[in-house]
């Protein structure tokens, strides 16, 4: 899967990432999206998987991770993570 498939799966042009905060408001290695329609999603990505996205557009081992769902006072959301093959634990 190319990050293009990730965006169409996703139903999104574009996909505009920020640096996580951890509990002590400091960011760490992980970059978040919001995504609100079709469907309310936060799309994860290491700053690893980043430097390899970004080193490479067209790189096609790339995966959707599930991560469960989360809950905000908007309600709740399916969280997912972008991953390298090699990151992933099962592949179907």
């Amino acid at each position: 899967m190319t990050l293009q498939d990730i965006k169409s799966q996703l139903g999104v042009p574009s996909l505009g990432f920020k640096r996580a905060l951890d509990l002590d408001g400091d960011t760490n290695e992980w970059y978040n999206t919001f995504i609100t329609a079709p469907q309310r999603v936060r799309l994860s990505v290491h700053e690893d998987v980043m430097s390899a996205i970004k080193a490479d557009r067209n790189v096609s081992s790339l995966a959707l991770k599930d991560a469960g769902t989360g809950e905000t006072e908007k309600g709740s959301y399916q969280k997912l993570i972008i991953v390298i093959y090699d990151d992933v634990d099962e592949v179907l």
